[in-house]
């Protein structure tokens, strides 16, 4: 039977962040989710207020999104 790649991709993730968030909880490891698989699930609304008031919200998705994709 065929390999399913969306459910692959989606356990890897899963795993990418919950591994992340054990080593470094808070608002640092879901920056660092950000940057290696995009999104901006687990930060704060005032983390998020401060990337979207600087212009750096393409760093979250942008580069997390460009790191799967390339994974």
């Amino acid at each position: 039977a065929p390999v399913n790649l969306e459910y692959v991709a989606f356990v890897g993730r899963d795993l990418v962040v919950r591994r992340v968030l054990s080593w470094m909880p808070g608002n640092e490891g879901a920056l660092l989710i950000g940057i290696l698989v995009g999104g901006n699930a687990g930060m704060t609304s005032h983390l998020r207020s401060m990337f979207t008031r600087v212009g750096l919200t393409h760093i979250i998705a942008a580069s997390g999104y460009n790191v799967s994709v390339i994974a």
